[in-house]
């Protein structure tokens, strides 16, 4: 679905949302899920990959929806 959705919905969406569900997945049954700071460290990541792709290594990745 990720590789799918990468093109359409763009890299930055798709790598939080992957990002985000990973966390849940990889989350102890013993342990409570914490959201908001798995979400923010999603967001945060996939932003820093993203930026760091686009302008220390000057490769594009699909933008996607975030293509104005």
């Amino acid at each position: 679905i990720y590789v799918v959705l990468l093109g359409p919905v763009g890299f930055p969406v798709m790598t939080a949302l992957y990002l985000y569900l990973q966390f849940i997945v990889l989350t102890p049954v013993d342990h409570k899920v914490r959201h908001l700071p798995y979400a923010a460290i999603a967001v945060v990541t996939s932003a820093v990959i993203y930026l760091l792709f686009r302008e220390a290594f000057d490769l594009l990745l699909p933008a996607g929806l975030l293509n104005f």
